[in-house]
């Protein structure tokens, strides 16, 4: 009898159990989505799992729902993982962790629109050799929209990759393609979902063509010489290179000038800045820049910093000319190299050049191209009283020279009223039309040809200088120099 009645305990307690301990069933979980508007619900495994610590206990399920969108025939899935705790002997809903979103029944793209987008796409090309690699779409695509407007598959790549220096594979891959489209003026906007059906493919934002993802088969091995090999490029680059290349005749021709000697070149550059044409500083600048602003090997392709420096120099030509006079106040300058002052009088420009082969090409060229409201302001009230003479390029007939031992006269300050006498002892080793003269009377100073003019061998009068130079006989003739009657 006792027997009998630990058995029946045994066996009541075991059901008080199994109801009040079992995790929650997938109807409630289905339930609970519906109640909330889900229109169907699917389970990624064939149970839950639970989780016990030393304080916690608690039950997880991952299942899939799928939800109405404001579009007609489109919906919206999510997978999230469900999570019930245990406490005071019952299971209750605690939250639920969000993994990933797609959506369903928006027209994926035809496999002859992909491969379009791809061969018209450098993305597309990145570690291919020799040939343009081969595309379709993969047996497995997995289309997978993240979003109205963005969606990724796999595709399908027959191309040859670089195994070494000189040897190189064919191969057959898989990789992931993403692409978005285009919301309006050829840009992605993920809000923007009333369009997605008519809007147009925007080209690859994302491709990876790699052997970490998915099966590859190698087709053939190819080798080359280490000759072929220095100089071997991509397709990529290839690609890029027509791009290029097609872009800039389609921005139009521009005349640059054989030029004689730097200087030339840095006025000729100086000038475009000055005349704000927008157009032909960029085309100058794709003609003009040094070959290290271009991708190896390119003469149309531009690196991240070539890009930099045309962005800045299409930036810069806007204010060029408030900030800088036509003919600036020079503050040094040498072979190839020029750097001018602002109107201000207070930063400064630098354009330098260098030749290659048998033209001139810009190395560098640094001035405000944003400049801050208070610098063009001040540059503006200052206008031209801080600016300087034409610079001369050595092309046309420039000012008196002047030698080291040259006997002078100097008309102080071009003001017309004093004049001293001296001697030329140094010639400006970056700017050759300034000297400096040790003066006969007072303390030696660096000296602007344009206030020098020569003299003879002085007399026994000659050490002292004078306030008075028409009585001077040998400042005779030098008054039409100066601009004095």
């Amino acid at each position: 009898m006792k027997k009998k009645i630990l058995l029946l305990t045994t066996l009541l307690f075991s059901l008080f159990t199994a109801n009040n301990f079992a995790q929650p069933s997938d109807t409630e979980i289905v339930s609970l989505l519906k109640g909330k508007g889900a229109i169907d619900v699917k389970f990624t495994s064939t149970k839950g799992t639970i989780h016990t610590t030393v304080t916690e206990k608690w039950y997880e399920r991952t299942a899939e729902s799928k939800w109405k969108t404001e579009i007609p025939n489109i919906y919206r899935w999510e997978r999230s993982d469900y999570r019930y705790d245990f406490r005071s002997g019952k299971w209750s809903y605690n939250r639920s962790y969000f993994g990933s979103g797609w959506y369903d029944g928006i027209p994926n793209p035809t496999e002859k629109e992909i491969v379009a987008i791809l061969e018209n796409s450098m993305v597309g090309y990145q570690g291919a050799y020799f040939q343009k690699p081969i595309f379709k779409l993969a047996k497995e695509p997995k289309f997978n929209w993240h979003t109205f407007n963005s969606v990724e598959f796999n595709i399908e790549a027959v191309y040859f990759k670089k195994v070494s220096y000189t040897e190189f594979q064919k191969v057959k891959a898989t990789f992931p393609v993403r692409l978005y489209k285009d919301c309006g003026n050829g840009k992605y906007d993920n809000t923007a979902k009333k369009i997605f059906k008519d809007a147009s493919w925007l080209p690859v934002q994302m491709a990876m063509i790699s052997n970490s993802y998915g099966k590859e088969e190698v087709l053939e091995t190819k080798k080359i010489s280490s000759e072929e090999a220095e100089n071997l490029r991509n397709m990529q680059e290839m690609y890029g290179d027509e791009i290029a290349k097609n872009q800039l005749a389609a921005m139009g021709s521009i005349d640059i000038p054989a030029f004689k000697n730097d200087k030339e070149a840095i006025v000729w550059i100086h000038n475009v800045m000055y005349s704000g044409d927008a157009k032909k500083a960029e085309l100058m600048a794709y003609h003009m820049l040094s070959s290290f602003y271009f991708e190896n090997g390119s003469a149309a392709t531009l690196n991240e910093r070539g890009k930099q420096l045309v962005e800045n120099i299409k930036n810069g030509v806007k204010t060029y000319a408030t900030i800088y006079c036509e003919h600036p106040s020079i503050k040094h300058q040498q072979s190839g190299m020029l750097q001018f002052y602002d109107r201000d009088n207070y930063s400064f420009g630098r354009i330098a050049v260098q030749k290659e082969g048998d033209a001139y090409k810009i190395s560098d060229l640094e001035f405000a191209y944003a400049p801050n409201s208070s610098q063009i302001n001040a540059c503006k009230q200052a206008a031209d009283k801080n600016c300087g003479e034409a610079i001369n390029t050595g092309t046309t007939a420039g000012p008196e020279k002047f030698n080291i031992g040259d006997l002078v006269i100097v008309n102080w300050n071009g003001q017309g009223k004093d004049f001293y006498t001296g001697k030329i002892t140094k010639i400006d080793e970056y700017n050759s039309n300034r000297y400096f003269v040790t003066f006969d009377g007072i303390q030696s100073a660096w000296i602007n040809g344009k206030f020098i003019g020569k003299r003879g061998t002085p007399d026994s009068k000659s050490n002292n200088s004078t306030s008075e130079p028409k009585k001077e006989s040998k400042l005779k003739g030098l008054g039409k120099k100066f601009g004095l009657k």
